[in-house]
């Protein structure tokens, strides 16, 4: 085990992937401190108890909006996952976030950001070295953001990582459903580039980034499983998988004003910085993620249906690829 894994890890914020990240933490026996409005990385990821027995999370219950949070012992990474807020824009909370990571001593700070600071492409690759150019208000929050942790940590002297992450998915978190349901439209003939990365993957490239040390570390990183795709694909490979009906398409100004920002990206993301350092992704595209993402949501209904805890078989055991 690293340094990185073995130390203590703080993570400032919970949701969809810090708790993925946790239980991968835990399952290897490295502390885990979270800092959340309420409840847990763990518990929110299905899992309440280390599988061992042993090694825990601890939980601290923090709105840090309201400020930084004192942390009772000494944590060698921060993991800052908590997404902007709109109605902060002397943004606070990532300032907090970094006052909270720098009294807990850490030797590195990683910010979870977005790809969609890069903006528009037109299909065009874009990398590590792309500079941001964020065209919505979401990416514009997102990258404000980006730069009050890295002046934050700067001024504190602390190595600050950010990792730009592509469109996340796994279990609850596909358009099966919607697509099942009559739900989902994609817009035009759906021939515009996307990029995905498997929610266990954005843990593993977390720990990865961070056992490098914080000086190779530190600085902007892609964060995706390389294999761009057009979205009319992920829907005619769902379609078939499942048996449902093609959904229709759409024009772009029949959207919600929300779910056009998604549309306007039509980019194909590198993680060129992550491949040169070696890493690879556990699912190396959607055809493996989504039946992987499938079956653990079968184990969870099984598991909560027999009295079980869902979603601890899914967050324990090494992803299978259907």
């Amino acid at each position: 085990m690293s340094a990185a894994a073995s130390a203590t890890w703080l993570l400032l914020g919970g949701g969809y992937c810090a708790g993925a990240l946790a239980a991968q933490l835990v399952a290897e026996g490295a502390p885990v401190v979270s800092v959340t409005r309420s409840g847990s990385a763990l518990v929110a990821q299905g899992v309440d108890r280390a599988p061992d027995g042993g090694v825990r999370e601890r939980v601290i219950a923090h709105d840090l909006l309201e400020g930084p949070c004192g942390v009772p012992v000494r944590c060698g990474v921060a993991v800052i996952s908590a997404p902007p807020t709109p109605d902060d824009d002397e943004r606070r909370l990532e300032r907090h976030a970094v006052a909270t990571a720098v009294a807990a001593g850490v030797d590195l700070i990683v910010y979870w950001s977005s790809t969609g600071v890069l903006g528009e492409s037109g299909g065009a690759v874009v990398d590590d070295e792309t500079p941001p150019a964020p065209t919505t208000s979401l990416a514009r929050r997102r990258r404000a953001a980006e730069l009050a942790v890295e002046d934050a940590a700067a001024a504190a002297g602390v190595p600050c990582c950010v990792m730009r992450l592509v469109g996340i998915y796994g279990e609850g978190r596909t358009i099966r459903s919607r697509i099942e349901a009559g739900t989902y439209r994609y817009v035009d003939d759906g021939g515009m580039w996307t990029n995905r990365i498997f929610r266990d993957d954005v843990g593993h490239a977390t720990r990865f980034i961070a056992a490098l040390g914080p000086d190779r570390a530190a600085g902007a990183w892609v964060v995706s499983d390389g294999a761009p795709f057009r979205v009319i694909e992920m829907v005619r490979f769902i379609v078939a998988e499942t048996g449902a009906a093609q959904p229709p398409s759409v024009a772009l100004d029949e959207l919600p004003e929300r779910a056009r920002s998604f549309w306007i990206g039509d980019r194909r993301v590198r993680p060129a910085r992550l491949l040169a350092a070696g890493w690879r992704p556990t699912m190396p595209t959607f055809r493996e993620g989504l039946p992987e993402a499938w079956r653990r949501e079968l184990d969870g209904a099984s598991q909560s249906a027999s009295g079980g805890t869902p979603g601890v078989a899914g967050a324990r055991q090494p992803a299978r690829r259907a």
